[in-house]
């Protein structure tokens, strides 16, 4: 989850703030540092790696749920896993530096449940429920872990959580923003973040509806609701759609005014005849103002790699090969430069850096695709390529959390499956094998009894969808 920003005096910052702090998806769109009031401090550090058992904690049903019918339920574990897959999503992870540092603290990106769940906008659900429930709804909700379409996951102990899509910038999610006014300022009663939201929903599917809210300096995002919100589409033919729609849809009787946050941005850059070079735009990576206090994981990443130094190994594991062009590794980091520049043979190190950066990625083929899987953690680089065919795809549970993907490729081979790819992620119990051909019966069985071991007997069945 991936840009809102808004006009001030001398610029249009492009920096989402991180909304952990405030209400989730309810800031004013200003270059405000993002912070968070999570219970937790910065300095908890969080175990990089799987929890040692691979059963799965379930937990009590919580006794202020009893009586409620299983629509009820759903709706509830439903709104659950929204807020909480929010917080991981390109629409906030980057903007966030609290949660960002968390993340990065572990080489899988496992932050604790609960300090999560501490968040704001979770935390009656905290209260109310409890964190094992919180759990519980992660994978109830999302029951096919891994697929490309889940962004969290839960671990084995229900203490964790971590976002499973790889990291990649996305550069259109100013194309996809409308601005849209009509909501009343101020607090209405009827206009609340969680309305506006569900009003939205009815449309279309939304990444994030941020709040314009009145204020200056430090009280910044701070003040009343001035009525507008900038409102990010997950596509630009659905952002489209809703511009289109004559007349315009109302809210509380009233029709809004919509308009593409482009229009909206060109439309006060010439009404307060501000100077164009100071926009900053979804593909722009360089603050708009010098020393801009706005946080961005990207601009951090890009300046890391500048200065000559590693990037945490989180994002090595995870980054896309776009995201890591460029990004020192071995030789190629600033000790390594330091040691060429005391004598060592620079020719050699430029090769070092080169290989380097050559083997980082394990390259394969599937459904004539081309695929960059991480040989650290065997997990597929940019998940948006695959596309599975599920006659062609079997999952398998049941493995031990220190599981090496690479030995069970190779009991597979020998079962005669040579040509198969494997998404099975460093840390999981599950995954998911694929041939090229559709799957038979006989060959389903043969797989299903041969008793195949990944720090525990796996379990497999077939993939309907």
């Amino acid at each position: 989850m991936s840009a809102q920003e808004t006009i001030s005096e001398q610029t249009v910052a492009d920096v989402p703030v991180a909304e952990t702090s405030t209400e989730a998806m309810s800031v004013d769109p200003t270059p405000a540092a993002a912070s968070t009031d999570a219970v937790t401090s910065t300095e908890n550090a969080v175990e990089s790696t799987s929890a040692a058992s691979t059963e799965v904690k379930v937990p009590e049903f919580p006794e202020v749920l009893r009586g409620k019918t299983d629509e009820e339920i759903d709706a509830i574990k439903k709104k659950i896993v929204e807020q909480l897959a929010f917080y991981f999503s390109d629409s906030n992870l980057f903007y966030d530096k609290f949660l960002w540092n968390l993340v990065c603290k572990s080489p899988e990106g496992w932050v604790p449940l609960e300090t999560v769940a501490s968040f704001k906008r979770m935390r009656e659900f905290l209260t109310t429920y409890g964190v094992g429930f919180i759990a519980q709804c992660v994978r109830d909700v999302h029951p096919a872990a891994g697929q490309q379409d889940n962004e969290i996951e839960v671990d084995s102990t229900g203490e964790k959580v971590r976002r499973t899509k790889s990291l990649e910038r996305d550069t259109t999610a100013w194309d996809r923003t409308l601005y849209v006014k009509g909501f009343g300022e101020g607090e209405t009663g009827h206009n609340s973040q969680e309305q506006v939201e569900e009003w939205f929903k009815q449309f279309a599917s939304v990444a994030a509806v941020r709040f314009r809210r009145e204020g200056e300096g430090k009280d910044k995002n701070k003040g009343a609701f001035k009525g507008s919100v900038f409102v990010e589409f997950k596509t630009l033919p659905e952002a489209q759609a809703f511009v289109d729609m004559s007349p315009q849809p109302e809210f509380q009787g009233e029709p809004v005014v919509s308009m593409f946050k482009e229009a909206y941005v060109q439309m006060k850059v010439k009404e307060k005849g501000l100077d164009q070079t100071t926009i900053t735009r979804g593909n722009n990576l360089r603050p708009a103002v010098p020393n801009a206090k706005q946080f961005n994981a990207f601009r951090e990443i890009e300046a890391m790699k500048l200065k000559g130094e590693r990037l945490p190994e989180y994002v090595m594991n995870m980054g896309t090969p776009a995201l890591l062009a460029n990004a020192p590794t071995g030789e190629g980091s600033a000790a390594g430069k330091r040691k060429r520049e005391d004598g060592d043979d620079a020719e050699g190190g430029a090769r070092a850096e080169k290989k380097s950066k050559e083997e980082q990625f394990l390259w394969i083929t599937y459904n004539g695709k081309k695929l960059a899987v991480n040989r650290a953690t065997g997990v597929v680089v940019d998940k948006a390529e695959i596309e599975y065919q599920p006659d062609k795809v079997l999952r398998f549970e049941n493995a031990g959390p220190d599981a090496d993907w690479k030995q069970l490729k190779v009991d597979l081979s020998n079962l005669g499956y040579d040509k198969s790819f494997m998404n099975f992620p460093r840390g999981s119990t599950w995954g998911w094998f694929s041939l090229d051909e559709p799957i038979s019966d006989e060959d389903f069985e043969k797989i299903k009894n041969a008793g195949l071991q990944a720090n525990g007997e796996l379990q497999w069945s077939r993939v309907t969808g």
